[in-house]
């Protein structure tokens, strides 16, 4: 014949191992009200606590150029100021390259981190345009990097990929 109390035990378990049980649930409890506490938030601000730190910038320069053996590539980057970045390409082609002469469009990607707390502002200059019309108004061409000599004398450089890169390392 079984006893009151072996079936209670036998059922729920004996005293200690309930207590345990209790004390762990307790322990879980506390743990989650410290993690629901540290992710609180109060009105009026927001919960980006590393949005003004590193922030992906993505861009892509267009020129277009007199026949398709021409091609652009990205330089160098450099910070100017808080959110202030200057990018340097160069255009160039084969020497002994031959094609029609049809108005064709270069391009360029660039991706680095934006470090400042406002919105970037990046000016694109190029280096190596040989003909006499207009482009892009957004691109400034210049003659030579050394045009950017002033600009550049209290800039840092900033590490950047471009799509070639990016390709190519996805593809491994």
């Amino acid at each position: 014949m079984i006893h009151k109390r072996q079936r209670f035990d036998a059922v729920t378990g004996s005293s200690l191992r309930r207590k345990t049980r209790v004390a762990a649930l307790s322990a879980i409890l506390v743990c989650v009200q410290v993690l629901l506490a540290s992710c609180y938030v109060p009105p009026g601000q927001t919960n980006l606590p590393f949005r003004d730190e590193a922030v992906p910038i993505r861009e892509t320069i267009k020129v277009q150029t007199p026949n398709p053996t021409w091609s652009i590539k990205t330089e160098s980057v450099y910070r100017v100021g808080e959110n202030e970045y200057i990018c340097l390409h160069r255009l160039s082609r084969p020497k002994d390259a031959m094609a029609a002469q049809v108005i064709s469009e270069a391009a360029a990607p660039v991706s680095f981190v934006h470090l400042g707390k406002g919105e970037a502002q990046t000016r694109h200059y190029v280096v190596g345009k040989t003909w006499n019309w207009d482009n892009n108004p957004e691109i400034n061409f210049i003659e030579s990097a050394e045009e950017l000599k002033d600009a550049l004398a209290e800039a840092q450089s900033v590490a950047f990929t471009t799509a070639t890169e990016v390709e190519a390392n996805s593809a491994e």
